[in-house]
């Protein structure tokens, strides 16, 4: 520890600070007015294991404890809709509550034809007369005629109720578009014949992209509709088939449709494919692509990879424990806290300026209020909001955000200290963390960023 000390009239103030911070200036200016500045270098962020909305995910109620923000699950349509215009979400409030439970947040996907599985069409339409085509590959399943105009009004309609209900619901990180194709993953390999026309793609679309407002939407791959909507992408067979330079490839896709900029403001998420979830981390070597080159380019927040909350994940060589923490923590946004001051512009009155980097890969998708504090272990002297629009801050920017604020006395003697949080919305969600190894001491998501001492004479 290393102590800065300087006194003018009747004010003397101590600043302690970690011998690998950058210097730390304080200057108390004529008259016993506080200025104090504190720098962070990038080279000593730790990066906590858990961020929100971002890193590996698991599918619903993992098995093992490897770190995680948000759980996915995909959901029958069979589920919410028992007949025409009547729909009950108790099945899927169920789901987002048990994720919430463990204080994660959800993606979802609802689904029509799940090879596999029980079908998800809704009864009453078959009943009706909807043509299915029944298959065995990928384990069997029920295709439905998707030019049916009883079923695209049933898809529309669920959209509109779904949005109504749950648009900006905390507990929902991310939807995937689903309903249509294999999975809902807008195919029917290797029967392309039965996929949705182009028509029914665009009212799905569109359905879409005009109910919700705030949750965050991503779609398979992209479509002649997608240049125009705030949708996102989501690969999933990410670190097979994602890099280049075969055309059909997810991200050659992205560019051939003038979308590689898509990922500055709408978010790309995905699976890692299956079949090497676990061969990726422990014989990288044995992949066909480069994993971290693959995140890098396509500037991936989030990734399904099931693999490491497997409970052998336990048995896993060390190498390649430390391989998959690696390639969880590479995901989405990082932000660090790089520079912190506090001026008392006259007597309490002060301003906080904050400089906040992004280190990450991509940015944050959504705008959650910056808070701080300044107070003592007794109380609080100030606390308030920054205003920092988060979403533009891209990976390589510094932005700056800046705080005025009065205390109702002049600063007493004792120890005082500033806080930083980003606050998660959603009750009991896990909180969001700073780069800044003081997150380690972090409590309800509070990061004690600044720390000074007051000492009358």
């Amino acid at each position: 520890m290393k102590a800065a000390v300087i006194m003018i009239g009747v004010t003397l103030v101590f600043w302690f600070s970690c011998q690998s911070i950058a210097e730390v200036s304080i200057i108390l200016e004529e008259g016993g007015l506080i200025k104090l500045a504190k720098s962070y270098n990038p080279a000593t962020r730790y990066q906590p294991r858990i961020n929100p909305l971002k890193g590996f995910v698991p599918f619903q109620n993992p098995p093992s404890d490897f770190p995680c923000s948000m759980e996915f699950f995909a959901f029958p349509l069979s589920k919410i809709i028992f007949s025409e215009n009547n729909l009950d979400f108790d099945y899927f409030e169920k789901q987002l509550s048990d994720i919430a439970s463990r204080g994660n947040q959800a993606i979802c996907r609802p689904y029509l034809d799940y090879p596999g599985e029980a079908t998800g069409i809704p009864r009453y339409l078959i009943d009706k007369g909807l043509k299915v085509q029944k298959y065995s590959d990928h384990g069997g399943g029920l295709s439905p005629d998707y030019s049916d105009p009883r079923l695209i009004t049933a898809l529309e309609y669920f959209i509109q109720q779904w949005a109504r209900q749950y648009d900006g619901d905390s507990r929902l990180g991310f939807i995937t578009l689903g309903l249509l194709g294999f999975w809902g993953e807008w195919h029917t390999w290797p029967h392309d014949q039965w996929f949705a026309p182009q028509k029914t793609q665009e009212q799905i679309i569109k359905t879409y992209d005009g109910s919700f407002k705030k949750t965050a939407l991503l779609m398979r791959l992209p479509h002649p509709h997608a240049e125009f909507t705030r949708i996102g992408f989501h690969d999933d067979s990410f670190a097979f088939s994602t890099l280049p330079p075969t055309d059909w490839h997810f991200w050659p896709q992205l560019k051939a449709a003038r979308l590689e900029d898509a990922w500055k403001t709408r978010p790309i998420g995905g699976e890692v494919r299956p079949e090497i979830q676990q061969i990726l981390w422990k014989s990288p070597n044995r992949v066909p692509e480069d994993y971290h080159l693959a995140v890098r380019t396509t500037h991936a927040s989030w990734l399904i990879n099931q693999a490491p909350f497997e409970p052998d994940f336990k048995a896993w060589p060390s190498v390649a424990k430390n391989r998959a923490i690696a390639g969880s923590l590479a995901l989405g946004y990082d932000f660090f806290v790089s520079q912190i001051s506090l001026v008392e512009k006259k007597p309490m009155d002060f301003q906080l300026d904050v400089e906040i980097q992004n280190l990450g890969v991509a940015p944050f998708y959504y705008q959650w209020p910056l808070e701080y504090r300044l107070g003592n272990v007794n109380k609080d002297l100030a606390q308030g909001f920054l205003e920092w629009d988060m979403g533009q801050c891209l990976p390589g920017n510094k932005d700056k955000v800046t705080a005025c604020f009065t205390i109702e006395k002049t600063l007493s003697r004792g120890d005082y200290t500033i806080w930083l949080r980003i606050r998660n919305p959603m009750a009991k969600g896990k909180a969001l963390m700073f780069s800044n190894k003081e997150s380690q001491k972090q409590k309800q998501g509070w990061v004690p960023l600044c720390a000074f001492r007051v000492k009358g004479n």
